[in-house]
């Protein structure tokens, strides 16, 4: 390509070329983990070394393994996110996770960086529980904790502007709200940096070796619209 050609100059006004309208294609608002290979809308945490996810063990699902990375080290952990995109915002999952030890857990986060983050997540052997972590400057606070019977959990975030809130859904079909959550610390003016914050799925061993999985069923991720 040549700019300018004739004069060699690059004016204040040129010549553009006629060309045909292509837009940018909307990413799904759900994703089902029906495909064969992960879709190009989900991000990792740094590099991965080894492939610790599967669509295929447990066809329509995503299995992560719990793997001895955190959240809360810059390590590649078994996550996998996407950028929130709009001021408001709400993500849902299903996931089915039967801990083995206390340092297991699996489920939703919002994430800054490894000091700022929420997490809301199923994890305890004996009894089973969903438990929202706040963790701002790298200390964490467990804001909410409520039983849960076995079986697979559904769980969701509604992100509003500095504050959030996290539901557990019940067996009726509706949903139980853990409370309105701070999530200030999440953004560019308190944690610094250059990206925004990112929503996802994750599941980790905390540091113990493990043979546990998770399974999600699905991933939604929607703007909220009053």
């Amino acid at each position: 390509t040549v700019f300018s050609p004739g004069t060699g100059v690059v004016g204040l006004e040129v010549a553009a070329p006629s060309l045909d309208s292509a837009p940018w294609p909307s990413l799904p608002r759900c994703d089902s983990f029906d495909a064969p290979e992960l879709a190009a809308t989900w991000l990792f945490l740094r590099t991965p070394r080894e492939k610790w996810w599967s669509l295929t063990e447990r066809p329509g699902h995503l299995r992560l393994r719990l793997r001895p990375p955190t959240l809360e080290e810059n390590d590649n952990v078994s996550f996998l996110g996407r950028r929130q995109q709009h001021h408001r915002a709400a993500a849902y999952t299903v996931v089915d996770v039967v801990p083995a030890s206390a340092g297991e857990s699996a489920g939703l986060a919002v994430m800054h960086s490894p000091g700022n983050q929420l997490r809301c997540e199923v994890a305890g052997v004996d009894d089973r529980v969903v438990r929202v972590v706040r963790r701002v400057a790298g200390r964490n606070e467990i804001c909410a904790e409520i039983p849960v019977p076995p079986g697979p959990v559904r769980l969701g975030i509604e992100m509003n502007g500095p504050s959030c809130e996290f539901r557990v859904g019940l067996p009726d079909g509706g949903w139980h709200g853990l409370g309105v959550i701070d999530s200030g610390h999440l953004s560019y003016s308190t944690s610094g940096g250059f990206f925004g914050a990112v929503m996802g799925i994750y599941a980790t061993s905390t540091g113990d070796a493990s043979t546990t999985t998770a399974d999600f069923d699905y991933f939604e991720y929607a703007a909220v619209v009053d």
